[in-house]
């Protein structure tokens, strides 16, 4: 299954989003990290970076990265969770830098791919700046969450 799509911002600077292998995590964590802890203010109140690492590895939650030039720019992480009737893909972190620029065109590789595993529907959870991002009006305060079946009209 192909996890990568070329989301190319000119021809002299193109992006790539990846899905990382469990094993190949291991190989480029700490290049990693300092992306992770841009962002930290998201997960600090619910996990730490020895926690994401786990369930990284474990298979837990998917990691995803943003390359640009060859270099690590951003990362987002997902997780699968299923109910008797149905699977969802969350999002549950993004950090790192560009994550945003083009947003609709990254997203879209996750989505492919959460479709041709069966998965029937997203969920965001994150800041008012994925609302931004996708053009949706929130006025919570700081955690939102959206919901999506995969097969609807996207934001994306």
């Amino acid at each position: 299954m192909d996890t990568t799509a070329e989301v190319g911002l000119s021809l002299v600077d193109k992006e790539m989003v990846m899905l990382i292998d469990p094993k190949e995590c291991k190989l480029i964590w700490n290049q990693l990290v300092h992306l992770f802890l841009k962002g930290k203010q998201s997960w600090e109140p619910f996990m730490d970076l020895d926690y994401i690492y786990a369930s990284i590895i474990s298979g837990n939650f998917q990691l995803w990265v943003l390359i640009r030039q060859g270099n690590y720019r951003a990362v987002l992480l997902t997780e699968i969770v299923e109910y008797p009737k149905t699977k969802i893909l969350r999002f549950i972190h993004v950090s790192g830098e560009g994550i945003f620029q083009g947003i609709q065109k990254k997203f879209r590789v996750c989505l492919e791919w959460a479709k041709s595993n069966g998965i029937a529907a997203y969920q965001i959870y994150g800041t008012r700046a994925w609302g931004r991002a996708l053009g949706v009006s929130n006025k919570s305060e700081y955690k939102i969450v959206f919901y999506r079946d995969i097969g609807e009209r996207s934001w994306v």
